[in-house]
C-alpha cells in the first residue's frame, strides 16, 4: 500500500517521540534511583568509612564479572527477539525466548555461585590480598540467582515496550538496598568492618530479590494477555542458537570490562602496595577511587544507559527495513543529546570538585581523583550509546574489540603510572582516563564510518561553545561565591550555571525548534506556549 503525503513523516515522527517518551521515563527512574543511591553511599561512607567502602567495592568488580556471565547480556537480547516476534505475530516465539532464556540463566547461576564458593580462598586471600573481604563474598552469593530471572524479566518487558514496571522495579531494589544496606552496616559494624561490609552487600542483594520479586508479580499478571496457551512452532534448540547469536558478543564485550573492572582492584592495590603503601593505606586509597570520585563522573550514566537499552531495538528495526535515512538521523540525534548532557556536566564536575565532595562525603580526600576522572568523563558517555548503535545495526563485535583494547591500555597503564612515574593513586584514575579516551572515540568513529553522521564542524562548534561559557563562569563563581556556606555555594552555582548553559544553548541554536518541541514534557509544554 503507498503511503499518503506526510504518511510517513508522521509515522517516524511517533517513533522518535516514543523512543524519547521511553528514554525519558528510564532517564527519570534512573536519576531517582541514582540520587537514592548517593545518599546511600554518604550515609554508608560516614558510617564504615572509606575502608569499608574498599572492603565492599573489592568484592563488587568480581561479582559483576560473574554476573555478566551468568545473564548473557539476556536483557538486551531478549528485547530484540521478543519485540521482532510480537512484531511477526508469533507471540509463542516469544515465549519459547522466555523459557529457555530462564533454564539457562538460572543453570549457569547455580554453577557460577558454586564455583565462586569453592574459589574463595583464592580470590580473597591471593587476588584481593585482603581476607576480611571473605564475608561481603560469600553474603553476595545468592545475587546470582536472583539476578538470573531479574534480567530474563528485564528483557521481556522492554521486548515489550512495558517500561513503567521497569522503571517502577529501579526505584523498589533502591528503596530496599538503602532500609536494609545501613541497618545491617550499623548493626555489624561492632563486630568489625567486614561485617559491615558485609552488611552493605546484605542490603545489595535484598534490593535484587525485592526487585525481581516485583517484576515477577507484575508478569504473572499479565502474562495471559501477551503469552500463548498453544504450543509453540519454535523448538528450544532452535530458540537458544538464536539468543546465543546476538547474546554472545554483547557478552564478550560486557566481559571484558567486568574483567578489568575485576582485576583492576588487584592491580591498583598490587602496585600501590610496591610504592609503599600500608595495606590498610592502599585500601582506603582505592576506596576514594573507585567508592568515592568515580560514582560521581558516572553518575550522567544513568542517561546513557536508558539511551543504549532504547537504542537497541530501535536501530535493529531500521536496519530490519534497510532504512540508512533513519539510523543516519537515529545515531546523530543520540551522539548530538549525549554531548549535549556530557559536556556541561564535565564542567560541573572539573571545576566543583572540591565543593561537591565536600557536600557528598563530607571530605575533599577524592576531590583531585574526581577531576582527573572528569577529563574522561565525556567519552566515558559517548561510549555507551555509540557501542549500542552498532550492536543494534549489526555490528556487535566492533565494541566488543574496543572493550578488550579499552580493558587492555587501562590495566597495562596503572602500574606503570602508580609505581614508575611515583602518582600514587592519582596514576590509577589517570590510566583509567586514557581508556575512557579510547573506547570513546573508537566507538563513535566505528559508527561515523559503518552507518554514518550527519554532525559538521559548525554543528559541533554549536554544541560544545556553550559548554566552554559555561566552564569560564563556573570558574568566576568559584571566587565569588567562597564566602557562602557550603550548600548555598554548591546550589547558587549550580542555579546560575544551569541557566547560563541554557541561554548558551538558545544563543548559539545547539538545539533546533523542532528538536525543542520533540523533548519529552517540556516540548509538549513550549508548543502550548507558542501557540
Amino acid at each position: 500500500m503507498v503511503d499518503k503525503p506526510g504518511q510517513q513523516d508522521r509515522r517516524q515522527t511517533n517513533r522518535r517521540d516514543g523512543l524519547l517518551q521511553q528514554t525519558a521515563l528510564l532517564i527519570a527512574a534512573g536519576l531517582i534511583t541514582r540520587l537514592l543511591g548517593f545518599v546511600y553511599r554518604i550515609l554508608l561512607a560516614r558510617s564504615i568509612g572509606a575502608e569499608g567502602l574498599g572492603l565492599y567495592q573489592m568484592v563488587f568488580p568480581i561479582l559483576v564479572l560473574f554476573l555478566d556471565m551468568t545473564t548473557l547480556s539476556l536483557p538486551v537480547t531478549l528485547s530484540k527477539t521478543v519485540a521482532e516476534a510480537y512484531a511477526q505475530h508469533r507471540p509463542d516465539w516469544a515465549a519459547t525466548y522466555l523459557r529457555v532464556a530462564l533454564r539457562l540463566t538460572l543453570g549457569l547461576g547455580i554453577t557460577f555461585a558454586l564455583s565462586l564458593y569453592l574459589a574463595k580462598d583464592l580470590i580473597v586471600g591471593r587476588l584481593l590480598a585482603d581476607p576480611r573481604a571473605e564475608a561481603p563474598l560469600l553474603v553476595s552469593l545468592p545475587m546470582l540467582l536472583v539476578m538470573a530471572v531479574g534480567a530474563v524479566l528485564q528483557g521481556y518487558f522492554r521486548g515489550i515496550q512495558r517500561m513503567v514496571p521497569l522503571a517502577a522495579a529501579q526505584i523498589v531494589e533502591q528503596m530496599a538496598r538503602i532500609a536494609v544496606g545501613l541497618s545491617a552496616a550499623h548493626a555489624f559494624i561492632a563486630a568489625g568492618i567486614q561485617y559491615a561490609a558485609a552488611g552493605a552487600s546484605l542490603g545489595t542483594l535484598t534490593g535484587e530479590a525485592v526487585s525481581t520479586a516485583f517484576l515477577a508479580m507484575l508478569f504473572w499478571r499479565i502474562r495471559s494477555s501477551f503469552l500463548p496457551i498453544r504450543r509453540s512452532s519454535l523448538g528450544a534448540s532452535a530458540a537458544l542458537s538464536q539468543l546465543l547469536q546476538i547474546s554472545i558478543p554483547v557478552t564478550l564485550s560486557k566481559l571484558t570490562d567486568a574483567l578489568a573492572a575485576a582485576i583492576q582492584p588487584m592491580i591498583i592495590t598490587q602496585a600501590l602496595l610496591a610504592a609503599q603503601y600500608a595495606v590498610r593505606e592502599a585500601t582506603a586509597a582505592y576506596g576514594r577511587l573507585a567508592a568515592m570520585a568515580l560514582p560521581l563522573v558516572t553518575f550522567p550514566t544513568v542517561i546513557t544507559y536508558a539511551l543504549a537499552m532504547s537504542l537497541v531495538p530501535a536501530v535493529s528495526q531500521r536496519a530490519a527495513r534497510q532504512d540508512a535515512t533513519g539510523m543516519i538521523a537515529a545515531s546523530t540525534q543520540t551522539l548530538r543529546g549525549v554531548l549535549l548532557i556530557g559536556l556541561p556536566v564535565t564542567a560541573v564536575l572539573y571545576t566543583l570538585a572540591e565543593p561537591l565532595c565536600q557536600l557528598v562525603y563530607g571530605t575533599m580526600e577524592a576531590a583531585n581523583l574526581m577531576q582527573i576522572l572528569s577529563i574522561g568523563g565525556l567519552f566515558l558517555y559517548l561510549s555507551t550509546p555509540s557501542a549500542a548503535i552498532l550492536q543494534g545495526a549489526g555490528y556487535a563485535s566492533l565494541p566488543f574489540y574496543v572493550s578488550v583494547a579499552q580493558a587492555i591500555l587501562s590495566l597495562a597503564l596503572t602500574p606503570v603510572l602508580v609505581r614508575s612515574f611515583s602518582l600514587g593513586i592519582e596514576g590509577a584514575a589517570w590510566a583509567q582516563v586514557i581508556g575512557m579516551v579510547v573506547g570513546g572515540l573508537a566507538n563513535c568513529i566505528a559508527v561515523a564510518r559503518r552507518i554514518g553522521l550527519r554532525l559538521g564542524a559548525k554543528e559541533t562548534a554549536r554544541l560544545f561553545l556553550p559548554a566552554g561559557v559555561l566552564f569560564l563562569v563556573l570558574q568566576l563563581l568559584a571566587g565569588c561565591l567562597q564566602g557562602f556556606s557550603l550548600p548555598i555555594f554548591v546550589l547558587v552555582a549550580l542555579f546560575i550555571g544551569g541557566l547560563v548553559y541554557l541561554a548558551s544553548v538558545l544563543a548559539f541554536h545547539s538545539l533546533s525548534r523542532s528538536e525543542w518541541f520533540a523533548l519529552p514534557w517540556v516540548g509538549a509544554w513550549l508548543k502550548r506556549l507558542l501557540s
